[in-house]
């Protein structure tokens, strides 16, 4: 087994991904890695998974989570029995690790390596291993666990030895004339490290060095307004040295190309100062990782850089570039290299949105939906945003009035859909990718037309050294012609022929030659004129050779309904054990037909995707696939019921029928899991909904979708809430299907409920009391009740809120319903809040929270406690109102119940105010406007 810190935490067995657990038990695990082969005490073990006020429980909770992670290390452990590698010592634990099965301790010996040399006189070679160390960070060990990490001294330490790391390797470098080695490494640390003044300064001279001089100059300013700003000092003396160095031109010249195109854009703005103040409540920084192995178009570029400066100099007026080719051409490498180029030039940010237009897997994002995805991104709350078309273009070009921002807008399918998306005010620059030319954007919006064509013979080739070497390249001149004949120069044809001979380099490029052309073919839906070789060339030759199981995945593949797959999905797709189907995934993945892209998660490009349907066209029955698509469907169904029932919703989702044979069930030990789940699935749960309910005739769509409910409400995911329980109420319609139309008109009622769109939420609910009359029982009568309930407390309605939870009351205690009569009465306690009789409702509050904690119960008891602590502020009684409330607040993040977080942490703010508290008042408000600006919550009490 082997085991990767250096980034967030990853454990193999073989070839094969280990899912390290739950969060507790991935924080401990993690812990003992950072400290492998050295005993961590008991008490920092709990105190990072309680950094304040442990529970009682604490010591139990980790000696049970050692326990789990033995059984993972060693699966065949006998009962108590302590085993190998996890052993008990004194008043802690030891994890015995050979150097060679974690990263860490294999960095940590490259960079002995590396001090060796230099003690020896080989800087060149110290440089070198000093970079392979670098070049095994994925970030930090800390990144992705949900525990406060940043007292724990074992990960601050390890922190800091990374950015020493870096800095030493910055100085060898300058020393050696070699600076471009590390700049890539200097700018990730100090986007991490923005105070570091050494760290700072070392990249400025690294980019001086490389030839930089005007980047380096820029990036002096915005660190001085920087600590200005944050810390109200002016640069030290090492970073000041180091500008003075670099006016002198007093650094060493690299001997080496740049990292990336230079910017005339970047000599013309040298010196434009970072402002002081960022208006935007949201600073988005949504592009995608440019890559390093970016090379040609230095025509297309410099018209790019030009473009963007001439809109500078006519007064920031908005720039609108549209970029074309066919598929394959690199339209959107292209696009993102440029925006990278010219991003810090937009202060106010960047977006980036994915039209899918022409996207097989996905529908093609309509305008609207557009618009709320970008108005999201600007900090707009999800009631303000409204819903006809015009109305929401209107309130996007409003927010992005008076800012300069840089818009990515990905593979569109004509200009229709990009004309609602574009700013009105100047100073913007807007870059749209797409197959067609959009020469509509040119005539109506003045739109710079970019057409991108097949690389050059010298580009291509140098695009093969940069991802292959130049040595390989060099030693076989007339394979690598011919290699680039065969792919047609296609910039994703010869980065997947690259790849392969990446993974090979025992392999001789005269042979892949000789391959590709026995191969030869066309994949006619992506056809190039004047091309004598194309995708399907070397889409086949990769396909060609797979076994027979792993080409029939594959082939299967093509109409997964979400852009990534885990191996439970793929192993009830082919209807086999998770064991064989991660066996074949890796198959795939060896062959480049897919990319692991984050741990236990796969996905494949468009064009692998186009070219794996038609092969299933041709070659598989439609018994055949629709069992396939049958089976993956009903995974995500009954994976997703088992999620929801770990998060004990009020109201479970209806219990699906028994899984299908050969479906693969995820399972879940408790909540944190199911809540993790839930946020890596929730964009390929949300297309499976869809898919579900074109086809209509594998699952009920509406059972799927309901399983989702409660983590959207948590989430405070209100629109993918909506949205996801209309798509299925659609179907549900279509199909006459009267008991899924009842519980989704009442689900979509919940979601506009949460936008403050109350008159269409009692509007479903009335539709949905009339459908369960018809069909419904005594408890869904209840829940209906409880809704109408609901809304109209919040239309301060508080009469006919009483009325319908009266209802609800006596119908949940009918049915035996705990929770329901824990809500009701809760409810009750509310509506008596908002009515102003503090007494009455602080008695039907606590009376509710005792129900709750009975029914065990957690969100009802976070949602009691929030209202609880208002009514004791209302009494005055701010000592117990702040104590409730800090409850409140423990429960609610246990849950991840973002939402009522905010709602706490802004009540606690004005408690802590009246107590004159207002350092704290602050903090508390600071935190809810952070939850509120993620999440695009309007917090309770806001204007």
């Amino acid at each position: 087994m082997t085991f990767s810190v250096l980034g967030p935490l990853r454990v193999r067995r073989g070839p094969v991904d280990v899912d390290p657990g739950p969060q507790q038990q991935r924080a401990v695990l993690t812990l003992l890695l950072v400290r492998a082969n050295h005993v961590v005490p008991l008490e920092e073990l709990t105190d990072l998974l309680w950094p304040e006020d442990p529970p009682t429980s604490a010591v139990n909770v980790v000696h049970r989570q050692i326990g789990r992670i033995r059984r993972m290390l060693e699966p065949d452990l006998a009962a108590r029995d302590e085993g190998e590698w996890l052993v008990r010592r004194g008043g802690g634990y030891r994890l015995a690790v050979e150097p060679g099965a974690l990263d860490l301790l294999e960095f940590r010996r490259m960079v002995a390596v590396a001090v060796r040399a230099g003690e020896e006189g080989r800087p060149d070679e110290a440089l070198e291993r000093l970079a392979d160390a670098l070049g095994m960070w994925r970030g930090l060990p800390s990144d992705g666990l949900r525990v406060d990490t940043r007292n724990c001294v074992p990960f601050v330490a390890l922190a800091r030895e990374y950015t020493s790391l870096v800095t030493e390797a910055a100085r060898a470098a300058l020393g050696c004339g070699r600076s471009e080695r590390v700049i890539g490494f200097l700018e990730r640390a100090a986007l991490l490290h923005p105070l570091d003044e050494s760290l700072q300064a070392q990249l400025m001279l690294a980019l001086a060095a490389s030839g930089q001089q005007a980047l380096a100059l820029a990036h002096y300013d915005t660190v001085r307004d920087r600590l200005r700003a944050e810390l109200g000092i002016d640069p030290g003396e090492e970073i000041r040295r180091a500008h003075r160095r670099i006016l002198r031109q007093d650094v060493p010249a690299a001997g080496a190309h740049l990292r990336r195109t230079p910017s005339p854009y970047d000599a013309a703005e040298a010196g434009t100062a970072v402002p002081e103040d960022d208006p935007a409540p949201v600073r988005p920084a949504q592009l995608p990782a440019d890559i390093s192995a970016f090379v040609g178009r230095e025509a297309e570029m410099a018209r790019a850089y030009e473009l963007v400066r001439a809109g500078g100099a006519r007064g920031g007026a908005t720039v609108v570039a549209a970029v074309s080719g066919t598929a394959g051409v690199g339209k959107t490498t292209f696009a993102v290299h440029w925006a990278h180029g010219v991003a810090e030039h937009f202060p106010d940010g960047q977006l980036y949105l994915n039209l899918r237009g022409f996207d097989r897997s996905h529908d093609v994002v309509p305008p609207a939906e557009a618009l709320r995805t970008l108005l999201y991104a600007v900090g707009a709350s999800a009631p303000s945003i409204p819903e006809p078309l015009d109305a929401r273009a209107g309130l996007y070009r409003s927010l992005l009035a008076g800012k300069r921002m840089l818009i990515l807008l990905d593979n569109a399918r004509d200009a229709e859909q990009v004309r609602p998306l574009l700013p009105a005010a100047p100073g913007c620059l807007v870059i749209v990718t797409s197959r067609n030319p959009l020469s509509g954007l040119a005539v109506t919006e003045g739109a710079h037309l970019f057409g991108l064509g097949l690389l050059s013979t010298p580009t291509a080739r140098e695009a093969l050294r940069a991802r292959i070497g130049a040595a390989r390249v060099d030693a076989e001149p007339a394979a690598v012609e011919e290699i680039i004949e065969l792919c047609g120069s296609l910039p994703l044809v010869l980065a997947i022929v690259s790849a392969r001979a990446a993974a090979h380099p025992e392999f001789r490029l005269a042979s892949i030659a000789r391959e590709l052309r026995r191969t030869h073919g066309r994949l006619d839906a992506f056809q190039v004129a004047g091309v004598t070789s194309d995708a399907r060339t070397v889409f086949s030759w990769s396909y060609s050779r797979l076994g027979e199981r792993a080409a029939t995945l594959f082939r299967l593949l093509a109409p997964h309904p979400g852009a990534d797959v885990t191996g439970s999905a793929i192993a009830s797709l082919l209807g086999v054990p998770r064991r064989d189907a991660e066996s074949l995934i890796t198959e795939l993945r060896d062959t480049a037909l897919v990319v692991e892209h984050a741990p236990g998660r796969y996905s494949c490009h468009d064009l692998l995707r186009s070219y794996a349907w038609e092969l299933s066209q041709a070659r598989d029955s439609d018994e055949a696939r629709g069992e396939a698509l049958g089976r993956l469907l009903d995974h995500y169904l009954q994976s997703s019921y088992q999620a929801q029932v770990r998060l004990r919703p009020f109201r479970p989702a209806i219990d699906p029928a028994p899984a299908g044979p050969g479906v693969v069930v995820e399972r879940f030990e408790d909540y944190e899991s199911a809540m993790e789940w839930f946020d890596a699935e929730r964009h390929v749960l949300s297309a499976a909904v869809s898919l579900a309910a074109e086809v209509g005739s594998f699952i009920p769509a509406w059972q799927l979708a309901l399983t989702q409910q409660q983590f959207f409400h948590w989430r405070g995911l209100y629109h993918d809430w909506q949205y996801t329980m209309s798509t299925a109420l659609r179907a549900a319609e279509r199909d006459q299907d009267r008991v899924g139309q009842a519980h989704l008109l009442r689900s979509v009622a919940g979601a506009l409920c949460c936008t403050g769109r109350y008159e269409e939420a009692l509007r479903y609910l009335a539709r949905a009391q009339e459908l369960y009359a018809e069909v419904g029982e005594a408890v869904d009568q209840a829940y209906i009740h409880s809704g109408f309930g609901s809304v109209y407390n919040k239309m301060g309605r508080q009469d006919l809120s009483i009325d319908h939870v009266d209802r609800s009351l006596d119908l949940y205690r009918k049915a035996g319903s705990r929770r329901g009569e824990a809500r009701a009465v809760a409810d009750m306690g509310a509506a008596l809040l908002d009515l102003g009789d503090l007494d009455a409702a602080v008695v039907k509050l606590l009376e509710g929270l005792e129900l709750a904690r009975r029914a065990d119960s957690r969100h009802q008891e976070g949602k009691v406690l929030s209202d609880l602590g208002k009514a004791y502020a209302g009494q005055g009684r701010l000592d117990l109102a702040a104590e409730t409330l800090h409850l409140c607040l423990d429960r609610v993040r246990r849950i991840g119940q973002r939402p009522l977080e905010a709602e706490a942490l802004t009540t606690l703010g004005h408690v802590l105010a009246r107590q004159g508290k207002e350092h704290d008042a602050a903090t508390a408000r600071s935190e809810a406007r952070t939850i509120s600006a993620a999440f695009r919550l309007k917090r309770a009490n806001d204007p």
